[in-house]
C-alpha cells in the first residue's frame, strides 16, 4: 500500500482514492465508483463469495467496472492453498446473472485470470 500511495502521489490523476479497510463491509456509498480492481481478493472472501461480490457491484455506478485478477485453482509452490481458490468459471458464477456483464476473460500466465465485468447503464 506505501507503494501504491507513493505512486498515486506521482500521478496527473486526482481521481483516484486508497481506502484501506480492516471491517467486514466496504466503506463506500452505493454507486459511487466508477471502476474498481480486486486482484487476489476475491479467493479470501471465503465466508460468502457471492454476497461480497453483489456488494462490489452495488458500489458501481451506472455503466461501471469491476476487474478480477485471481489465483488459478491448481497446486502451487506460491499463493494461497487449494482449498481457497476458484478455478475462473466459478467466479464468473458469483456474479448476478441480471444487472452486469461479462467483456473479457483471459489467462494471465499460469498462475492468474483476469475478468472484467460491466454494471449495466442506467438506460437499461
Amino acid at each position: 500500500l506505501k507503494a501504491l500511495e507513493g505512486k498515486l502521489e506521482k500521478s496527473p490523476h486526482d481521481n483516484i482514492v486508497l481506502i484501506k479497510s480492516d471491517e467486514k463491509k466496504l466503506p463506500l456509498k452505493a454507486e459511487s465508483l466508477d471502476g474498481a480492481i480486486m486482484v487476489c481478493v476475491l479467493h479470501e472472501a471465503a465466508e460468502d463469495r457471492k454476497d461480497f461480490l453483489i456488494k462490489v457491484f452495488a458500489l458501481l455506478k451506472p455503466d461501471g467496472w469491476l476487474a478480477v485478477v485471481d489465483w488459478v485453482k491448481k497446486e502451487m509452490t506460491v499463493g494461497p492453498p487449494l482449498s481457497e481458490r476458484l478455478d475462473m468459471n466459478e467466479a464468473i458464477a458469483l456474479a448476478p446473472k441480471r444487472g452486469v456483464r461479462l467483456e473479457k476473460q483471459q489467462a494471465l500466465g499460469d498462475k492468474h485470470y483476469f475478468l472484467l465485468w460491466r454494471k449495466a447503464g442506467s438506460e437499461q
